[in-house]
């Protein structure tokens, strides 16, 4: 008589396959997926994967400076707030524009106005400070070998000339200490500010992101950053516009259609932050298994 052939074993629960996603319940344990030929076993049991030392020092600088630009990101929007505004049309939408995570000079304006501009403008240059770190580590090179790449490189680019303008324009503010807030250099300030400072910088950043977001095999993530650098240069642009001519299109007797236009901007402003901050989650989800992973110990050479 012979032998009932052994049971086979199969995987008896939802189990999506490393590489395409395919649910492989039902299917054998030593067989393979039906849509792209990984080996069931390979998800069931993924591989570790042990990075080099240096990878792991870079994810972990670069996670800490997304989470350092991140914090100062929403402390600025509290300092721009709070700041006092003429009644002319734009008002804190100007200065407050794009309120996703960004290159804030708009803060330091506080720090120039008046004699004694007390905590909330030391608050705008210590968070601009912050940002500033946060932008070094988030362009810190991966390798030494990349340090040494041209001075075309977006990540080049993206590292120093949001120092530079952010720089500039603290000399700016510190140098015309004593405004009043009703003084129509306050206006210029905050138009150099959005237009000079955060529109090129918040773009390179952008870029930069998408390139390191391609790099890590995050195509969704990359799209969006270049969609957030299109949607926030409108939206920096119109804040510029409101600055200009804002004066021009206020009617007191008609009001509505203006809060309207408002009221579409900040909306767009928030879709845009939010697409931002998702792919600005995705990377960090990404990073932190590299980041949280021990560095091995170099073994000694064998005498």
């Amino acid at each position: 008589m012979l032998a009932a052939p052994a049971e086979l074993d199969l995987v008896a629960f939802d189990l999506s396959c490393s590489s395409c996603g395919y649910n492989l319940r039902g299917l054998e344990c030593t067989g393979k997926c039906p849509e792209c030929g990984t080996a069931v076993d390979h998800s069931i049991n993924p591989p570790v994967t042990h990075f080099p030392p240096a990878q792991i020092r870079w994810a972990r600088i670069v996670s800490l400076g997304l989470v350092i630009w991140l914090s100062a990101t929403f402390e600025s929007i509290g300092t721009v707030l709070i700041m006092r505004f003429s009644e002319d049309y734009g008002g804190t939408v100007a200065r407050l524009n794009y309120i996703g995570p960004k290159a804030w000079a708009v803060p330091l304006i506080q720090r120039a106005v008046g004699y004694q501009p007390g905590s909330w403008g030391v608050n705008g240059v210590t968070r601009g400070l912050l940002m500033a770190v946060a932008v070094l580590m988030i362009t810190t090179a991966p390798t030494e070998r990349d340090w040494r790449e041209p001075i075309w490189s977006m990540r080049f680019w993206a590292r120093w000339v949001p120092l530079v303008l952010f720089g500039g324009f603290l000399g700016l503010t510190l140098g015309s200490e004593g405004l009043g807030y009703d003084d129509p250099q306050v206006r210029k300030f905050t138009l150099a500010a959005v237009a000079g400072v955060e529109l090129p910088a918040t773009i390179l950043l952008y870029l930069h992101l998408r390139v390191l977001a391609k790099s890590l095999g995050l195509t969704r993530p990359a799209s969006t950053f270049l969609w957030a650098v299109m949607l926030a240069t409108l939206l920096m642009i119109g804040a510029a516009v409101l600055l200009t001519i804002g004066p021009l299109l206020a009617d007191d007797r008609n009001r509505f259609p203006l809060q309207a236009a408002l009221g579409v901007y900040m909306a767009a402003s928030l879709c845009a932050a939010a697409a931002a901050l998702g792919a600005i989650t995705r990377l960090l989800l990404e990073l932190m298994p590299i980041a949280l992973q021990k560095i091995r110990p170099r073994r000694a050479a064998a005498g």
